[in-house]
């Protein structure tokens, strides 16, 4: 399990440079605002089953994953 948490942890750092990028380039066309959408739906989907499920990893994966996408989401309505 131990190894498990530290992937969900570790998993979403993944998307930071893509959040870097929503927030530091001058031309963020390359970002779709419903494809970053559909992967915070999935990821507020996997959260309640998480949740339902009594399932840290899946829990703190989504959450963290769901923060990350949402702060692409929040750039790309921000700086569009």
């Amino acid at each position: 399990d131990n190894l498990v948490i530290i992937g969900s942890v570790i998993g979403p750092l993944f998307v930071a440079p893509q959040v870097l990028l929503a927030w530091r380039s001058a031309d963020i066309s390359s970002l779709s605002l419903p494809t970053w959408s559909s992967w915070l739906g999935l990821s507020l989907l996997w959260g309640v089953y998480g949740t339902v499920h009594k399932e840290k990893p899946i829990i703190i994966s989504s959450l963290m994953n769901g923060s990350m996408q949402a702060a692409v989401i929040i750039a790309i309505i921000v700086r569009s």
